[in-house]
């Protein structure tokens, strides 16, 4: 889950960028992935999923490195049902004994 929670903290720019560099991406390419991301969120949208472009660019780019989509999906609705991940953590003890 931890794994989880960084991959979220990486922008939707960083992500493009990561891939435009790893994989050699042309202008083209970048564009293509720009308006693919476009489509996705619009689709999103008209799904009333509550993703933003910054999640789902994140999920996108976790699917393209081969993880399975439908374990990602159970992972996003576990998430969205949690209240808060923060307050469910309980504090750490720093008692040394």
């Amino acid at each position: 889950m931890a794994i989880m929670f960084s991959c979220f903290s990486v922008s939707c720019c960083t992500v493009l960028a990561f891939f435009s560099q790893s994989f050699n991406m042309d202008a083209e390419a970048a564009r293509t992935a720009r308006e693919s991301l476009d489509l996705v969120f619009h689709m999103s949208n008209i799904l009333d999923t509550g993703m933003d472009r910054h999640t789902l660019s994140v999920l996108i780019a976790l699917c393209d490195l081969s993880l399975n989509p439908e374990a990602l999906a159970a992972i996003v609705k576990e998430l969205k049902r949690e209240p808060s991940s923060a307050s469910s953590v309980p504090p750490v003890s720093s008692s040394v004994s």
